[in-house]
């Protein structure tokens, strides 16, 4: 399992477990950004504290707006249709999901309660969302950097293997 792919498990998780102890019997594009400010070592996670956003100020906004109920252990409504829609976006966007890309697709929908929670922090998501894009582009150029210099110093063994004899199966001419 990828490093992307238990980062998304952990912002998943985390967003079920925000929601539950706020006593919201769902999970939202809102506990969705939230659970992404709390789980680091992420471009997203970077992202939200460059623009000075914290998990604590989030969901104290969150409960300014939507209030608290009691703890749950079982979310009956499971995803808001939002948070579905974005998840879903995000997957037919980049597989596996990457925390980044569920974070581009929160900011894409500008009637969302991620988006209206941002909004609330007097944080702009277009300008949130410009920079997301502008550290994905640089990571993607660090990467291809990297896989250039590996091309300069490495061999690649599958080209060479077909360019070489198969032994397999010719034990008589060998001998």
């Amino acid at each position: 399992m990828g490093k992307d792919t238990k980062k998304m498990e952990e912002v998943l998780r985390c967003a079920w477990a925000l929601s539950g102890s706020l006593g919201h019997s769902y999970v939202g594009t809102e506990h969705l950004l939230i659970a992404l400010a709390q789980v680091p070592g992420t471009l997203a996670f970077g992202q939200l504290r460059s623009m000075e956003l914290s998990a604590q100020e989030l969901v104290g906004q969150l409960v300014l707006l939507q209030g608290r109920g009691t703890a749950l252990k079982a979310l009956p409504q499971g995803l808001s249709p939002r948070a579905r829609y974005a998840i879903h976006q995000a997957a037919r966007e980049e597989k596996p999901i990457c925390p980044e890309v569920l974070l581009s697709q929160l900011l894409r929908d500008e009637h969302s309660g991620a988006v209206k929670l941002l909004s609330r922090c007097a944080v702009s998501p277009e300008l949130l969302f410009t920079n997301l894009c502008e550290g994905r582009m640089a990571r993607k150029e660090q990467t291809m950097q990297n896989t250039k210099l590996l091309e300069q110093f490495a061999v690649d063994m599958v080209e060479n293997a077909e360019k070489s004899d198969v032994v397999i199966g010719r034990q008589r001419e060998i001998e």
